[in-house]
């Protein structure tokens, strides 16, 4: 994947008019190596974006009152890599930002597979963290295994899963206070099975048959979970690959 930018207000775009001006390019080297200075000091010109590395981690950033700021409009801000596994996280001007829509993604390998565990910005309705995996030696698409919501009030935190972690279980789980709602599918009897955990019951609805009564009745109101689980279907933005990511970085290296 290379980093692009549609090419705005310029000749080409004008004339390429007709064209609807979807002209992309790669991001020049003056906008990779600078920083504004109006957005760290309020100050005109720039200051050179650089990159430092000591030992496990690799910073690109501005250095500001003796310290480097991450920051980086064209690779990975910063990268950590281990024995196991590679993290790359995105930042301009010293803030977390999300590049393809998250803002860090973590490369190990288990069960013989690719993992991937990509992180967001925490948002109503965005799946804070989110697995997926892939074959190690093949070009198929990663899969979303895992997802994990903490921000969809009035439910503290949803759980999906499909197979994850090498796992044959399919389920969603909510918590809402001290009360518990799973959905499991039944892989027996083709079915998904609704259970409800609290501090003084459990019950299971065979079926989730009388699954809007029983949630009226064990949690309080109605928790709809099947388009989590849905959403684990749901195509990925964000590169997969981490050599790639590896060769935005190498772009500061010269």
């Amino acid at each position: 994947m290379r980093m692009m930018n549609v090419v705005k207000g310029s000749v080409a775009c004008s004339i390429l008019f007709a064209l609807g001006c979807d002209v992309e390019s790669e991001k020049s080297d003056y906008i990779c190596f600078n920083a504004e200075n109006r957005y760290i000091n309020e100050e005109y010109d720039t200051r050179p974006v650089i990159l430092v590395e000591y030992g496990e981690v690799a910073d690109i950033g501005y250095m500001y009152r003796g310290d480097l700021v991450n920051h980086s409009e064209c690779a990975p801000a910063k990268v950590t890599t281990s024995a196991s596994s590679s993290r790359y996280e995105w930042f301009e001007y010293g803030n977390a930002v999300e590049e393809d829509g998250v803002k860090s993604l973590e490369f190990f390998v288990k069960n013989n597979l690719w993992n991937i565990k990509a992180e967001r910005v925490e948002a109503e309705g965005v799946a804070e963290i989110e697995y997926s995996e892939k074959p190690l030696d093949s070009d198929d698409n990663a899969v979303i295994t895992k997802r994990l919501w903490s921000s969809d009030f009035p439910i503290d935190e949803i759980v999906a899963e499909d197979h994850f972690d090498g796992k044959t279980e399919t389920f969603v789980t909510a918590h809402i206070g001290q009360s518990i709602k799973t959905i499991r599918w039944n892989e027996n009897r083709q079915q998904w099975d609704c259970s409800y955990q609290s501090n003084d019951s459990n019950f299971v609805d065979q079926g989730c048959r009388n699954e809007a009564d029983s949630d009226l009745l064990y949690i309080g109101f109605e928790v709809p979970l099947y388009d989590y689980f849905d959403s684990l279907s749901d195509s990925i933005p964000y590169e997969t690959d981490y050599e790639e990511l590896d060769e935005l970085v190498d772009r500061y290296r010269g």
